[in-house]
C-alpha cells in the first residue's frame, strides 16, 4: 500500500534530511540513532559484555525501547516543524 505525501509535507521533510535524533536505552546499554523518517542509523552499545545486562529477550527489549524513544522524538519534531510551516 503506497502513501502519497503532499508536495508542501515532502519539501519539509527533504529539508529535515540528514538530521539525526539519539536516544540512550534505559539501562544505558546502548545508544541509537534514527533518521528524521524514523529509520535506524546507528547503534553503538556502551558495554563491552552486551549479554552481561541479561537474557537476548532482555537486551532485545532495551534496544527496541531505545529506537522507539528515538523515533518518538523524530516524530515530534517533523510534527513541530510541519506546523510551524504551515501557520
Amino acid at each position: 500500500m503506497s502513501h502519497e505525501v503532499p508536495a508542501e509535507i515532502a519539501a519539509i521533510i527533504e529539508e529535515q534530511r540528514g538530521r539525526t535524533f539519539d536516544a540512550v536505552s534505559a539501562g544505558e546499554l546502548c545508544r541509537v540513532t534514527v533518521d528524521i523518517a524514523g529509520r535506524l542509523t546507528g547503534v553503538v552499545f556502551l558495554r563491552n559484555d552486551v549479554f552481561a545486562a541479561g537474557t537476548r529477550e532482555e537486551v532485545a527489549a532495551e534496544l527496541r525501547d531505545a529506537i522507539r524513544a528515538a523515533r518518538a522524538e523524530a516524530v515530534d519534531t517533523l510534527t513541530a516543524v510541519i506546523a510551524a510551516a504551515q501557520e
